[in-house]
């Protein structure tokens, strides 16, 4: 009775990781189903929530309805909800990579993804007054977030840690844009001349990551990281935050050196190596979301290579202390295993004989 009393402490927070992931992912669908809404009915408030800030695209909110059904249904044992997170968090995914590539390939004045979309369900005149489309933050929100679920989908146990470190960059994105608007800072919530990360649009990336955050755990709660986790979110938010708000050819990204250094404390021995990549990412989103100066332009880019390559080497010395230090452990188990299990005695002498 004593043990079974110490599984349901053990699973108690692993089920109130699952209901938490379970609420953010129904809040997400109801945030997108009344997106939805607004743009059928033609309701301007509900798509850009305070009138002249930037409005929540079409397929910004069609993601929120498929994200928030991948979530909860990724959190259910069944085969069919596994199958149904498949298959909304494969769509969300190709939906804002399809947005990716056309803002990279054509520009940001063409919203082809955009208007292929609604432009059966919206009328014309109404897309055109509204405008915008998803921009490119948004996007990569979407397709970084539902790529770490179709992860851990598929292979669970070795997508604990990557799941946990997307939701940090996506709290830290959704965050970036909250401060871009109540400091009235446009590099914020918009990357150079793209469209903008609605106001909504970034209160619900903040409920996603949290949501993520909150799967990761459900996930295998003993790889929580021995560390607040306020901790590495406010490095990758404060690093991401001085990036933006400071001149180009600032070395900043030695920000990120402790955001490497907190895989100390994650049970994962790989941890450091997928910070070291979260951070590469962070370091490339200062880069293209502020506009260059041409003068400085490779100077600056090879200023962050270097910045990278100091980071990955930092995280190369990390993983490699954690692989020996759990090498140790092992052997410190095994040895005392061995002595206790031993009858005959076992007597220890140095190279002295002592």
């Amino acid at each position: 009775m004593q043990d079974q009393g110490n599984v349901d402490l053990q699973d108690q927070p692993r089920r109130h990781y699952r209901a938490f992931a379970i609420a953010v992912g129904c809040l997400m669908f109801l945030l997108g189903v009344t997106a939805l809404a607004g743009w059928l009915l033609q309701v301007e408030i509900v798509i850009s929530l305070v009138p002249g800030f930037p409005s929540m695209a079409f397929n910004t909110a069609l993601c929120f309805v498929l994200s928030g059904m991948g979530l909860a249904a990724s959190t259910l044992a069944a085969r069919r909800f596994r199958a149904t997170a498949t298959i909304t968090a494969g769509l969300a995914a190709a939906i804002a990579a399809a947005r990716l590539v056309e803002i990279v390939t054509i520009g940001r004045t063409f919203h082809n993804v955009d208007v292929l979309i609604t432009r059966f369900l919206v009328p014309p005149d109404f897309i055109a007054k509204i405008g915008g489309g998803m921009g490119p933050n948004t996007a990569l929100v979407f397709l970084i977030a539902n790529l770490s679920v179709l992860l851990s989908l598929h292979a669970e146990k070795k997508s604990q840690v990557v799941q946990e470190l997307t939701s940090y960059v996506v709290i830290t994105l959704g965050m970036i844009a909250l401060a871009g608007y109540v400091t009235d800072a446009e590099q914020g919530y918009r990357w150079g001349p793209y469209a903008a990360m609605a106001l909504h649009t970034a209160i619900g990336i903040v409920i996603f990551g949290s949501g993520l955050l909150a799967r990761s755990w459900w996930m295998q709660p003993a790889n929580r990281a021995q560390i607040p986790l306020w901790i590495p979110a406010a490095v990758c938010f404060t690093g991401l935050l001085v990036d933006l708000y400071t001149p180009l050819g600032v070395a900043n990204g030695i920000l990120y050196v402790p955001l490497v250094l907190t895989a100390l404390w994650f049970g994962n021995r790989n941890a450091p190596l997928f910070f070291a990549f979260a951070c590469t990412v962070l370091l490339m989103l200062g880069f293209f979301a502020v506009r260059h100066n041409e003068a400085a332009f490779w100077q600056e880019i090879a200023n962050r290579t270097i910045t990278a390559a100091t980071l990955w080497l930092i995280a190369l010395l990390v993983y490699y202390f954690m692989r020996n230090t759990h090498y140790l452990e092992g052997e410190r188990v095994r040895f005392g295993a061995l002595v206790r299990g031993t009858p005959d005695a076992v007597v220890v002498i140095d190279e002295r004989g002592t």
